[in-house]
């Protein structure tokens, strides 16, 4: 689906950032061990992405780097 998102940050907070990618600001959510990662407020950050959909909601969550992601996603294989 989405490999990753980069834009400008707009927001941070303990487990997620706002991030502006030309006019849409996406609400992702975040290792709160990782959101020191991305930079500050204001500078430049990409940030690799992995979309969570159910019928009841969907989510962007972020990762630092690919390899954050692919750890991420070899725990949600775990029953």
């Amino acid at each position: 689906m989405f490999n990753s998102i980069s834009g400008t940050i707009t927001a941070k907070h303990p487990a997620s950032m706002y991030l502006d990618n030309n006019g849409i600001e996406w609400d992702i959510t975040v290792p709160s061990l990782s959101v020191d990662a991305f930079g500050t407020v204001g500078s430049s950050a990409r940030v690799y992405t992995w979309l969570y959909h159910r019928e009841d909601q969907m989510r962007v969550f972020g990762f630092a780097s690919v390899r954050e992601r692919d750890l991420f996603l070899d725990l949600m294989k775990v029953e």
